[in-house]
């Protein structure tokens, strides 16, 4: 039979985790607000154990929902992470196998159609320059971004 305290630790944990994977420090934040150290302490490993906490798998579907919802550079991608207090050697793991490139181009994809529906190459230009450094992008992969980019529109007869 669990500790009562364990038991409503964990059903906060539960409730907590329905929402959206955490990683091991926002649990411990979380649980910090209702319970003692030993019960947050004694929860955390139960939850490792049954591998509800992982910040392995924490790490990864971060990265995957950024890329797909809000889309930034690997450098900031880390800074989020380490925010999170996710292990320097996990954060490096996952970020290892994204390329800058890829990511900027993916990103400008989305918001492509928009821009181009309403201005010119110019404005186009200046949006994509914009948008990418805002979220982390460096010189270099923005404008080899805006090289690629301007290429396939001009291949597709999209600008002149």
């Amino acid at each position: 039979p669990l500790d009562p305290d364990i038991s409503k630790a964990l059903k906060s944990a539960a409730r907590l985790l329905s929402i959206r994977h955490r990683s091991v420090h926002e649990m411990e934040n979380h649980l910090k607000k209702k319970f003692n150290s030993d019960t947050i302490e004694n929860t955390i490993q139960l939850l490792k154990q049954d591998r509800y906490l992982d910040d392995r798998r924490f790490a990864q579907l971060f990265i995957e929902s950024r890329i797909h919802n809000n889309p930034k550079s690997k450098y900031l991608l880390g800074k989020e992470l380490s925010a999170k207090k996710v292990a320097p050697e996990i954060i490096e793991e996952h970020l290892f196998k994204l390329d800058d490139r890829d990511l900027a181009e993916s990103a400008v994809n989305r918001k492509l159609r928009i821009w181009m529906k309403t201005l010119d190459e110019n404005r186009v230009k200046n949006k994509v320059f914009n948008y990418l450094g805002h979220r982390g992008f460096g010189f270099q992969v923005i404008h080899d971004t805006w090289e690629r980019v301007r290429l396939r529109l001009i291949d597709n007869d999209l600008l002149c």
